[in-house]
């Protein structure tokens, strides 16, 4: 099954490192189907707050327009896309930026209407409706994308309700423990299975003090807490990863997705969320995965 945004050729891109080159450029590293890449943009304009526009955290996705420039897009924590021009050398960058310079300064021909600038209220932009608990809820999903981008990206969630639909829960098992893509993980006696409840707020796993932790630490962490989980989830999913880094963006603007541990429901048309459409399935389960448990 492919998705749309893979069909119009975007590629999941991790972040590695993003590097002030001077004034009007960032240079950025990652890596997109295990292949290393760096690139050029130009350089953007902080929001006050949030400051890091561009990071290991941000989801990202990379289009390939030729052989020497792309389109980077990245999900800012609104839920609004960014869409940027990449260049492989620093001087086709500054070329391009030299271009739209000199386009902008171009008076408006004769009878041609100007642009009106719309005055945009960022700060509701940038924040969603959000909770404490969503937030905590949201920082569980980062953390799986953190995990992906420490190379476990056979780990996978199974997010449902609790019977009583007043808690949103999360399982998290290496593909292994899963029968389909859409079912409950199985197997191992628990010893590969960890799970999360709303209910415990911020301190997931019985654990304190880790509402002013990142992403990446809580990564960091779990792969203590569950070291034979992250054993069996090390690897390389690139579909489920992509897919993953789509639904955080989505979570992040404070849809969840909604299954039910107890009876069946309908997936027909995707995973239901908490608000608005379904989602998209998550990917089939790797071409060399069985369904023992």
């Amino acid at each position: 099954m492919t998705y749309t945004w893979q069909r119009e050729g975007w590629q999941p891109f991790f972040i590695r490192a993003v590097v002030d080159i001077d004034r009007d450029f960032h240079k950025i590293t990652g890596t997109m189907r295990d292949e290393s890449l760096s690139f050029y943009i130009q350089r953007l304009v902080k929001h006050p707050r949030h400051h890091d526009l561009l990071s290991q955290r941000s989801l990202a996705q990379l289009k390939d327009t030729s052989h020497t420039t792309y389109q980077l897009s990245v999900l800012l924590f609104g839920g609004m896309p960014l869409t940027v021009e990449a260049f492989v050398l620093l001087a086709d960058a500054r070329e391009a930026r030299v271009q739209r310079l000199n386009t902008q300064k171009k008076p408006a021909a004769a009878g041609q209407a100007k642009a009106l600038s719309v005055p945009v209220d960022t700060a509701k932009a940038f924040s969603p409706l959000l909770t404490e608990h969503d937030e905590a809820c949201i920082r569980m999903v980062e953390m799986t994308h953190e995990l992906h981008v420490l190379g476990y990206q056979k780990i996978r969630i199974f997010p449902y309700l609790s019977p009583s639909s007043c808690h949103w829960r999360l399982a998290w098992a290496p593909a292994e423990c899963f029968v389909s893509p859409n079912s409950p993980p199985r197997g191992a006696g628990g010893r590969l299975v960890a799970r999360y409840t709303s209910a415990s707020g911020w301190a997931p796993f019985g654990w304190e003090g880790v509402q002013d932790l990142s992403a990446h630490d809580l990564a960091q962490q779990f792969i203590r807490q569950f070291p034979e989980l992250a054993r069996a989830g090390q690897g390389q999913d690139w579909p489920y990863a992509g897919w993953l880094s789509s639904l955080l963006g989505e979570v992040r603007n404070g849809r969840f997705p909604c299954l039910f541990s107890n009876g069946e429901i309908e997936l027909s048309r995707g995973f239901p969320m908490s608000r608005g459409g379904p989602f998209p399935l998550p990917p089939a389960l790797p071409a060399t995965q069985t369904s023992d448990d």
